[in-house]
């Protein structure tokens, strides 16, 4: 995870700053291209039911790294944006507003939040218990904003803050209804922020930018899985599932453009091809598979090895326990 942020994000700042971008535009460009989707890979992996297959494990521990990596991405954009020159100093001292954010937090917040929670759900609303949650929610966010950090860094606190609690599951299962309409809700305030008319004038860049980043980054992953000792094909898999932007590249991006730190040009090329490239996703991760193999002729036999080698033990076994649905309740069993 942690090479692949470093190496796309060098990568892409190298790039934009040849093209004569100024260095904290390339800076953007490079930490939004850096991310991947959270929401839409693992819903169509938790749907095709490879959350726990290699390749499956793999992308889900490189965007759990991504989005740890956002924070002091997300720390250092207001920084890039000041008016003074000693950008070093102002990001030291966003960073330190940070930790001593999270450490207060993660010491005191933690035995009264599972307090609190624990008042809210003996009044046995479930609609109380979700606006407590949005509540908490917007407090930590513009306690966030009012400390000179972003409404994002916020809203990231309180989200690790709560699973922390005793009630998170039940969190988890309460907003799991508003999941999709707040998703679709945060694509809608990202397509009012595109410019048609921009990018109907540059859509040759665009095509250009989002197969370029989409094939670059699909080539980083599959190049460090296979030095990470994993198996070509599930690395070209992984790769291809990782290939897109994500929700926190309309974040940076979004941060980055009020703090007047990325040109209104370069950001509507960016983020019609941030969201062109997760337009193509499902399409990409649907047929993962199927280009690994194609692509990879020893994946096909070692996928076929693997399936004789599962009958084979199959057959020799008897009088045996099969547990169906090894989910949360069945790791519990």
């Amino acid at each position: 995870g942690g090479a692949q942020v470093f190496i796309t994000l060098f990568a892409s700042i190298s790039i934009a700053w040849w093209l004569g971008l100024h260095l904290t535009s390339a800076f953007v460009i490079g930490s939004a291209f850096a991310m991947s989707s959270t929401a839409i890979v693992s819903k169509i992996l938790m749907e095709r039911v490879d959350l726990n297959s290699r390749h499956g494990r793999l992308a889900i521990g490189i965007l759990l790294f991504q989005d740890i990596a956002v924070i002091p991405i997300l720390i250092l954009i207001p920084a890039l944006g000041a008016s003074t020159s000693d950008v070093g100093t102002l990001f030291l001292m966003s960073l330190l507003k940070a930790i001593f954010l999270f450490s207060i937090l993660f010491k005191f917040g933690r035995p009264l939040m599972n307090s609190w929670f624990a008042v809210v759900a003996n009044q046995r609303s479930r609609e109380l218990f979700i606006m407590n949650v949005l509540m908490i929610t917007l407090l930590f966010s513009f306690a966030s904003k009012m400390a000179g950090l972003s409404y994002g860094i916020g809203a990231f606190m309180a989200g690790m803050l709560i699973s922390e609690t005793r009630y998170r599951y039940q969190v988890e299962s309460d907003i799991a209804a508003f999941r999709d309409i707040l998703l679709g809700l945060f694509f809608i305030s990202i397509g009012m922020l595109l410019n048609l008319h921009q990018i109907a004038s540059n859509i040759g860049y665009v095509i250009l930018i989002t197969f370029g980043f989409i094939l670059f980054k699909a080539f980083v992953i599959t190049l460090l899985t296979r030095l990470f000792n994993y198996e070509i094909g599930v690395g070209i898999r992984t790769g291809l599932i990782l290939a897109q932007a994500g929700e926190f590249s309309f974040v940076i991006l979004a941060l980055a453009r009020e703090e007047h730190v990325i040109g209104t040009h370069a950001f509507q090329i960016i983020l019609a091809a941030s969201l062109f490239s997760m337009i193509l996703a499902p399409f990409i991760i649907q047929y993962n598979g199927r280009i690994a193999r194609y692509l990879s002729k020893s994946y096909n036999r070692n996928s076929a090895d693997t399936v004789q080698a599962i009958e084979s033990i199959g057959r020799s076994l008897k009088d045996h326990v099969i547990l169906c649905g090894y989910g949360r309740s069945g790791q519990y069993l």
